[in-house]
This record gives C-alpha cells, sequence and structure tokens, in this order.
C-alpha cells in the first residue's frame, strides 16, 4: 500500500505496473506449479563456501501477440542470500519457444521459461532496494529500456533516496547502506506499464 503522503516504493511501483500490464494485453497472472528461481548474483569470487541470490517468481500470465509470439510475464522478488541483496523485485517477459500453434501452454512452461532468467536477461527492468531503477547490460531489453524509460524516472521521484550518515557500508551490498529508499509519485505506473508494453509488442526499441 501506498504510505501515508501516497507515494509508491520501487516494490509497490512495480507491483501496480505489472496489474496494469495484465489489463493493457487483456490476461490474467497464474500461480505457478511452485517458485521459478533464476540466479542474480553470487559471491564464488570469496574464498568459502559460495552464497547466490535469487529473483523468485509465484504467479504469471501468457501473453500472446498477434505475430505469433508468445510471452511469459511475471513480476519477481529477490530472494535466497545476501549477494543479491542490492536488488528488490523486477518485470520480467521471456519469449515461449519450442512451442507449435497447437500446442497448450501451461503454468509449470511459464515457470521453466522464467527460472532462465539469470541475471536478470530477460528483465524489462529492475527495481533497486535503494528506490533506483536500472536493467542488466546483456539483458534483451537494455537498448530501449536504458534509451527510452530510465532516463525518465527521475522525474517521477517524490522523495531522493537518503544514505547513511554514518556512511556505514551494507555488507549485503558493499555500497554506504540506505537509510531511505527514494519513493515515488503514483504517475510511474501507467508510465512504466505503457512503455513496457511498446517495448515487449517491439513497437519501440
Amino acid at each position: 500500500m501506498p504510505n501515508a503522503s501516497g507515494n509508491l516504493s520501487v516494490r509497490e511501483v512495480l507491483e501496480q505496473a505489472f496489474a496494469l500490464l495484465l489489463e493493457h494485453f487483456s490476461v490474467t497472472a497464474v500461480d505457478l506449479p511452485c517458485r521459478a528461481q533464476a540466479e542474480i548474483a553470487d559471491d564464488s569470487f570469496v574464498p568459502h563456501e559460495p552464497a547466490f541470490g535469487f529473483i523468485g517468481y509465484d504467479r504469471a500470465a501468457l501473453v500472446c501477440l498477434v505475430d505469433g509470439t508468445r510471452w511469459a510475464l511475471s513480476n519477481g522478488r529477490k530472494c535466497g542470500q545476501y549477494p543479491g541483496d542490492e536488488y528488490d523485485s523486477d518485470i520480467a517477459a521471456v519469449i515461449l519457444t519450442g512451442f507449435s500453434e497447437d500446442d497448450t501452454i501451461e503454468p509449470a512452461h511459464l515457470g521453466y521459461a522464467l527460472a532462465s532468467n539469470d541475471h536478470f536477461f530477460h528483465s524489462a527492468i529492475v527495481a533497486c532496494r535503494d528506490g533506483g531503477f536500472g536493467v542488466a547490460n546483456d539483458s534483451v531489453f537494455h537498448q530501449a529500456t536504458s534509451a527510452l524509460v530510465l532516463p525518465r524516472t527521475p522525474g517521477f521521484v517524490a522523495t531522493p533516496a537518503i544514505t547513511d550518515t554514518r556512511r556505514v557500508i551494507d555488507p549485503g551490498t558493499m555500497r554506504v547502506r540506505v537509510a531511505q529508499p527514494a519513493t515515488y509519485r503514483p504517475d510511474i505506473v501507467p508510465f512504466l506499464a505503457d512503455m513496457i508494453t511498446l517495448i515487449i509488442k517491439g513497437e519501440i526499441s
């Protein structure tokens, strides 16, 4: 829920943008048979038993476009261990391949597709714990999101992030701890939903 001021956290922004995306595509999200998880970070460079951060998807929707492509669409949340603590959530869209026009796409198929989203390769946008938004450098959506979406998100900021004045380093992110994440005005929600819809449809790139 929005806070008393009506402003939204990054997680709330993506939750509401995802709900609006479902409306744009006239689809409904369904429960997956089990949580689909994709690796987003690890600390294997440290000489000890490695730890892994994941993005988890519990619900997903099947989107069918007029060009015949079919997509698994979901709003994920960070889970797993501390290497993923820099991140909060995402909106992922994965093209489904290997199916004929007559094949029935089951919820399990959506989960398998989303589990391939290692390091946010299929994420149209990623929300970070400090209240910022981003997109992976090697994401299939990097060009469109970095050029057309991310430059405009700061214009929707209601309250900027406040870093810890003691300059304490967060061990999960190795960055200065954020005392208060950025929040956003509600009008960022239709902006993101509209832009991600156009990106998935291939109408902007």
